[in-house]
């Protein structure tokens, strides 16, 4: 793990009691180090309608928090995460940042040394009129992506 990498972790770290980064900063951790995962909680549908971030293929994985259709907790979710060693850092991507925070502290809860929430998640939080993207999150930084 370079310099880059060490200092934005103790950013997220001392964020507050769910380590967080703001976009721009998890692009720039996921740029300098190869060994960063992302983890895109969102449903299937979410990444199909919406779209997702464009990184590198190994550095991306999609494990749904939530299983749609029903919103049921994914039963599945912490053997998933497994497939990772404990020391692998983890940033967790959802639409706005609220499934993504409970999948940190998931992580955390489980073992896992660094856990990251994206501030604002991939479409931030809603506009006054109703809209996503415009507010705060990956899109609205302007970080490469791809919709649908």
């Amino acid at each position: 793990m370079n310099k880059i990498s060490k200092d934005l972790i103790k950013k997220a770290q001392s964020y507050g009691s769910i380590p967080a980064l703001q976009p721009k900063d998890v692009y720039e951790l996921i740029e300098n180090d190869s060994s960063v995962i992302l983890v895109d909680v969102r449903t299937r549908a979410e990444i199909d309608w919406i779209g997702k971030p464009v990184i590198k293929a190994e550095q991306y994985v999609h494990i749904e928090w939530l299983i749609y259709p029903g919103s049921a907790q994914n039963p599945d979710f912490l053997n998933s995460l497994n497939n990772f060693s404990k020391d692998t850092a983890l940033v967790f991507l959802c639409r706005s940042g609220i499934r993504s925070k409970m999948a940190v502290q998931s992580a955390l809860d489980n073992g896992f040394e660094t856990a990251i929430d994206v501030i604002g998640g991939f479409e931030g939080q809603r506009n006054n009129y109703g809209h996503r993207k415009s507010v705060d999150g990956w899109c609205q930084a302007g970080l490469p992506w791809v919709g649908a």
